[in-house]
């Protein structure tokens, strides 16, 4: 990308990371126009910009039909001048899924996958979504999947009112675990904790144990060893692929975090009296499937259709991950859970609540554990 180029896409993401979807739309529009009729740009730019400007437009503008018409409008300049780019494939996809239909959106969406190095980062959930079909063969033939490797039990606890639980690699362990057990501390204190770490090193549970100080006494830890690709996709997809044996083992709800949370109120409203408990994106973007149900927190009950849930979400993780393991699969837990809504429990008796931003306000926190 030429200096000019880039410099204009770092205003815009500042922007965006403020969430003032409006101005970076505003901003990127007359470029992105000129650009879609051919004007000179180095490809990373054409495709950036374009990504970028259109989920800006959908942030700020919502998914009706006017805002469709737009996109519409934009790849079809695009295609007249260079063909299909990942850039439109991605937002035909895009604009065919938020119509509803799913069979023609995911091609373009895999399409879009092989020149992901020219779209926005966030735009990678791209490469792990999950078509019908596939998803039919995995949860209609569990045995013909490959069998994760068995989870090593270090420490175990008494059960609980609920259980806490979350899965690692060392270093997020290291980085994020002491604010986490601190706030799960302050904010849970009828909760057991089960912390499952991949790849753990000799000394990582017994410094997690230490540093869980007056929670020690309800925590649990098991590890395993993934000897396959992409370790860190493999244990955002683990928390999910263990669940049921934790449903099994522990007999009590269950939720599921991410390590980088930070509990600011009593953690019992997240566990609702529903089988499922989905944290739904109401705000920004949430346009792409793998940006609609957020992989921050997930409840289930330890009910017959709540393990049926965890069962068949268990079955999409082994399946998605030994059909596309690669470098930075990031996002493929949440088109996890985009799949299992849909697949898992639309048509199905099974009792849903949203434990999103409206049912907790404040109480969650990503990416910034207490200090």
């Amino acid at each position: 990308m030429r200096p000019a180029e880039a410099a204009l896409i770092s205003a815009a993401g500042g922007l965006a990371v403020q969430n003032r979807a409006a101005d970076v739309a505003a901003l990127l529009a007359p470029w992105v126009e000129q650009v879609a009729r051919g004007a000179d740009a180095s490809p990373a730019f054409r495709g950036v910009s374009f990504d970028l400007h259109c989920r800006a437009l959908l942030s700020s503008r919502g998914h009706g039909e006017e805002v469709l018409a737009e996109l519409a409008r934009l790849c079809s300049l695009s295609e007249t001048c260079f063909g299909a780019q990942p850039w439109s494939d991605l937002y035909r996809a895009c604009t065919r899924h938020l119509r509803g239909d799913w069979a023609g959106a995911v091609p373009l969406y895999r399409r879009a996958a092989a020149g992901i190095d020219i779209l926005w980062p966030s735009s990678v959930g791209c490469r792990s979504v999950i078509d019908d079909a596939e998803a039919a063969r995995w949860l209609d033939a569990p045995a013909d999947l490959p069998t994760p490797s068995p989870i090593d039990w270090l420490k175990e606890t008494a059960s609980a009112e609920f259980l806490i639980f979350l899965a690692c690699d060392p270093s997020y362990l290291r980085l994020f675990w002491p604010g986490y057990i601190l706030s799960v501390a302050q904010q849970a204190t009828n909760a057991a904790v089960h912390l499952h770490i991949v790849d753990a090193g000799p000394e990582d549970a017994g410094w997690a144990v230490e540093q869980a100080g007056l929670v020690a006494p309800r925590l649990s830890i098991s590890t395993e060893r993934h000897a396959g690709r992409d370790a860190r996709a493999w244990y955002a997809t683990a928390r999910f692929v263990r669940l049921p044996e934790m449903l099994r083992h522990y007999g009590c709800p269950v939720l599921v975090t991410d390590i980088d949370a930070a509990f600011s109120r009593a953690l019992d409203p997240l566990i609702p009296d529903a089988d499922v408990g989905l944290r739904v994106k109401r705000h920004g973007f949430r346009a792409h499937p793998w940006q609609t149900i957020q992989a921050g927190a997930l409840a289930v009950r330890s009910t017959p259709r709540g393990q049926a849930f965890a069962d068949g979400l268990r079955l999409l993780g082994v399946g998605s991950f030994a059909a596309r393991a690669r470098a930075n699969i990031r996002f493929v837990d949440q088109n996890m859970l985009w799949a299992a809504r849909r697949l898992l429990i639309s048509g199905t008796d099974t009792r849903v609540a949203d434990i999103g931003e409206e049912f907790l306000p404040g109480g969650l926190r990503f990416g910034k554990a207490l200090a």
